[in-house]
């Protein structure tokens, strides 16, 4: 008698989606992250192999039961049911996928069952596909790895003469930098959303802020935007170096995590302290200390929630996932709130890092409930060009920053009632994206308090984020940095994150843009 081959395909399916996400994001990963695939992939792989067994228990045929337990893992994991159902204008979509997925292996099914073939062969030639593919996978990984592995030398290759060091001075004021995603500039929250946005600005003025009333980002994208606010410089140098096809964004990720105004004022003195923002791109683990503000290991960050998004059981547990999913996200910017004035230390100054995940959606503070569904989507992921989802977006955002609005005034206060003088910079990385406007995206909140005047800054109204530390250095720790001249970049397919334009010579993006993240 032959020995039938096992089935190591049902093993190797499983693995596949998990592994094939990790080696396309692979740039932006965390080791938290991978961790928790690993044990994701050996769940996958546990599961499979259980319900292979109890398939094969009442069949006693290893071929047909390999075969049926595979498809069913290429049914539960292969297919996007619960980003379709996340999308308000795609629900219909998922319903219609999960109807042709059902019925597909349901007639799989039969098929196999019915069949009196020796499935050997079949098998065989699975166990060979499977193996082939995660090899791929893994070459694939490696080859990105090796012909991109001068990546982490890009930033310090990129750096113009800039003095990174000097002497602790006493009175070094301490250091706030908070980042408000996705925040409004004034008059595009008149003119989009018909929100007058005064009753804040005022208040910020009387508190001693400079207001920035026609500040623009340097870029729409986060990534872009902090890696080039947080270095005082502009990005040439990298797309140079990477090239504007290159998906490999380490080069960035190092300039947030190891940025130029981090190391300079650690060299002062300073302990860098960063909050968690629950997206993976600004986590900065590195920093002195580093607040998580919710449990983290409750916590999806971005790769992980596409993980969840591309497979059935993601689907299955959507509504109780979502909610608590967004009840954590809500939690995570309110106690930001609560700690941020809390954390100096009147023993040395600190640098306070702070990304909020707001306004931008999902909207957290909004009553609206297609808009408080889907995590960190943003622009057409939500209201694909159509009229009526663009107007709820509006709505809902308006919502976010009425409520968003009375934290920050009392943030502020807090702030400002603790001992000690400090610096104060509320910005946002880029604007809203309804596209009701084109420079929507790129109008931006700018506001900064300085605790001896704010004389430095009245020429520059239109000062833009590149420019914030190199005016507060020059001023402050006499370091040789003179202002750049503003320019603002737009990126559409952040795939692309070395592609970008000027504004001026940037063309509206089409509804099927791939112009959606952060």
């Amino acid at each position: 008698m032959i020995k039938k081959s096992f089935p190591w395909h049902i093993l190797m399916f499983p693995l596949c989606p998990v592994f094939f996400l990790y080696v396309h994001n692979n740039l932006e990963t965390s080791l938290d992250s991978l961790t928790k695939l690993v044990i994701y992939g050996l769940s996958a792989i546990l599961l499979a192999f259980v319900f292979f067994k109890l398939i094969d228990i009442i069949l006693k045929d290893r071929y047909k039961s390999g075969l049926l337990a595979s498809a069913f893992f290429v049914l539960l994991f292969f297919f996007p049911y619960s980003y379709l159902l996340n999308q308000p204008s795609l629900v219909i979509w998922a319903m219609y996928l999960y109807i042709a997925s059902t019925s597909l292996f349901c007639f799989f099914s039969v098929l196999i069952l019915s069949t009196k073939k020796d499935l050997g062969n079949v098998t065989r030639y699975l166990n060979f596909a499977s193996m082939c593919f995660l090899l791929i996978l893994m070459l694939n990984f490696l080859f990105s790895s090796f012909i991109n592995k001068d990546s982490d030398r890009v930033l310090n290759q990129a750096s113009h003469s800039r003095q990174t060091g000097g002497m602790q001075n006493p009175r070094d004021p301490d250091i706030y930098y908070i980042i408000f995603d996705a925040y409004a500039r004034d008059d595009m929250l008149k003119e989009v959303y018909q929100y007058d946005n005064n009753e804040l600005l005022s208040f910020l003025k009387s508190k001693g802020f400079f207001i920035a009333h026609k500040s623009t980002a340097n870029y729409n994208y986060t990534l872009l935007s902090l890696a080039s606010s947080l270095n005082c410089v502009y990005l040439d140098d990298i797309r140079r170096k990477m090239g504007e096809d290159s998906a490999d964004k380490r080069p960035l990720l190092d300039m947030i995590r190891q940025s130029y105004v981090s190391k300079f004022l650690k060299s002062r003195g300073y302990e860098y302290i960063a909050f968690a923002s629950g997206l993976q791109d600004t986590e900065i683990r590195n920093a002195d200390r580093y607040i998580e503000t919710s449990n983290p290991s409750e916590t999806l960050f971005e790769f992980e929630n596409v993980l969840f998004n591309n497979n059935l059981l993601g689907a299955l547990l959507n509504r109780y996932y979502k909610k608590r999913e967004l009840q954590i996200h809500k939690e995570r910017i309110l106690q930001t709130f609560n700690n941020l004035p809390l954390v100096a230390n009147n023993g040395h100054p600190v640098f306070v890092l702070v990304h909020f995940m707001t306004p931008h959606p999902p909207f957290v503070f909004s009553s609206d409930p297609i808009y408080s569904s889907y995590i960190f989507a943003d622009a057409t992921q939500l209201h694909h060009m159509d009229s009526k989802l663009v107007t709820k977006y509006r709505e809902a955002y308006r919502e976010q920053i009425e409520a968003l609005n009375g934290h920050i005034k009392r943030l502020v206060d807090g702030l400002l009632k603790s001992d000690g003088e400090k610096i104060i910079v509320i910005q946002s990385d880029h604007g809203p994206r309804s596209f009701t406007k084109k420079e929507e995206s790129i109008g931006i909140l700018n506001a900064i308090y300085l605790p001896d005047g704010l004389e430095v800054f009245q020429d520059h109204p239109n000062l833009t984020p590149v420019n914030t530390f190199r005016i507060i250095f020059k001023k402050y720790f006499a370091q040789n940095m003179n202002p750049l001249d503003n320019k603002t970049y737009l990126i559409e397919d952040t795939r692309k994150v070395y592609k970008w334009v000027r504004l001026d010579a940037w063309a509206p993006v089409s509804p099927g843009s791939s112009h959606d993240q952060k």
